[in-house]
């Protein structure tokens, strides 16, 4: 025999209407990592806008908003659902990164371009660089500190992931 509403059913929801009207409650199954409700009745009076609330343990509600819906074709004799697609209020929208982004640049000197990683690790080495040749110490000092960050920027995989502007700093450290 097919599983029963009773036993899919972990949650009790209710829906709210556009006029504020409250429906339910109904047995629910809520997955709000996937944004999915699968709602045990045979007829739902839903639609998409509508908002979906669930009552919480500590007796507050969350709050859903319904974005699709759909019946699922019952199967072997078990207890076919609706399944609503929600988003819940006050979730943060992921942020959408562009990979391939558009400058347009006209009559500019010294541009940089980057995405801020490579670009603050330079500058946060000539700085080091310039505090270095500022300081008090002894000029064999401030020459074995520099030999050190020359070090460090000529290994293989550091020069990689700095490209170019790893070569300018030694180039600038050599100078000094």
């Amino acid at each position: 025999m097919g599983k029963t509403p009773d036993a899919l059913a972990k949650d009790k929801i209710y829906i709210q209407k556009s006029d504020s009207t409250k429906l339910g409650p109904y047995k629910a199954d809520v997955d709000s990592k996937k944004g999915e409700v699968e709602v045990f009745v045979k007829d739902l009076d839903a639609e998409v806008g509508d908002k979906l609330l669930r009552p919480t343990s500590l007796g507050k509600e969350e709050v859903y908003e319904v974005l699709d819906i759909h019946y699922e074709i019952p199967i072997a004799k078990v207890f076919a659902p609706f399944m609503l697609e929600v988003k819940r209020q006050g979730s943060p929208e992921k942020q959408k990164w562009n990979s391939s982004p558009t400058f347009n640049i006209t009559g500019a000197q010294n541009v940089q371009i980057g995405d801020h990683n490579a670009q603050s690790v330079i500058n946060v080495l000539n700085s080091l660089a310039a505090e270095i040749e500022k300081s008090d110490a002894p000029e064999e000092q401030k020459k074995e500190a520099k030999q050190k960050i020359q070090e460090l920027l000529s290994h293989p995989i550091v020069s990689n992931a700095l490209g170019g502007a790893a070569a300018g700093l030694i180039t600038g450290l050599l100078g000094k």
